[in-house]
């Protein structure tokens, strides 16, 4: 039973992440896994309950990936977020888990807009306590890392929309000027980045 579940939960994820809520129907979800679409309602109570625990499993898959990535090593702060934001990049790319946490929100009634952001918020306030956590270990001030976090943040989320737009644009090209801004401000504070 409990395998079953998982299946129906991974599937679910990778059709909700391709297709969106609208564009799934419960069919589509059971007819491939060799169950009968009533069958789900022993799993599930509804179709938003299902999406809902897609989320809060995406959310945790997602934190545990960033809890590893963080800890590694790294020359000084920008190789940090650079190697931080490749990561998210080639996870966004290749893992369902991480779009259906950025893209989910496009494809929602609006009674159900609310209740996912309560899901999809851990995920995005664990990732800017951390980066704002790497900063202030790195002698930032904490208005400061407050707000290169947002920037960070903002960068993370424009790279996943344009994918999600299936715009390939050059990764290094806006990290370089999202970096400059980022040093321009340092060197303005009199800040060191080779942390």
């Amino acid at each position: 039973m409990k395998m079953m579940k998982i299946k129906i939960l991974e599937y679910s994820t990778y059709l909700f992440a391709q297709q969106g809520y609208y564009s799934v129907s419960l069919s589509e979800i059971t007819n491939p896994i060799g169950i009968k679409k009533p069958s789900i309602y022993h799993y599930f109570q509804s179709k938003e309950d299902l999406l809902l625990q897609c989320i809060d499993k995406a959310v945790e898959k997602e934190i545990s990936f960033l809890q590893k990535e963080i800890k590694r090593e790294h020359m000084n702060i920008e190789n940090c977020f650079k190697s931080l934001s490749l990561s998210l990049r080639t996870r966004y790319l290749k893992y369902d888990t991480l779009k259906l946490i950025f893209t989910i929100l496009i494809d929602l009634p609006s009674h159900l807009k609310f209740r996912m952001r309560q899901h999809t918020q851990p995920y995005f306030t664990f990732l800017e306590r951390t980066i704002q956590q790497k900063l202030e270990e790195n002698g930032w001030c904490i208005p400061l890392s407050g707000v290169v976090t947002s920037a960070l943040i903002t960068f993370l989320n424009g790279i996943c929309t344009n994918l999600l737009a299936k715009e390939e644009k050059s990764f290094n090209l806006r990290w370089h000027i999202f970096w400059s801004g980022v040093s321009k401000l340092s060197s303005n504070l009199n800040l060191d980045l080779n942390y």
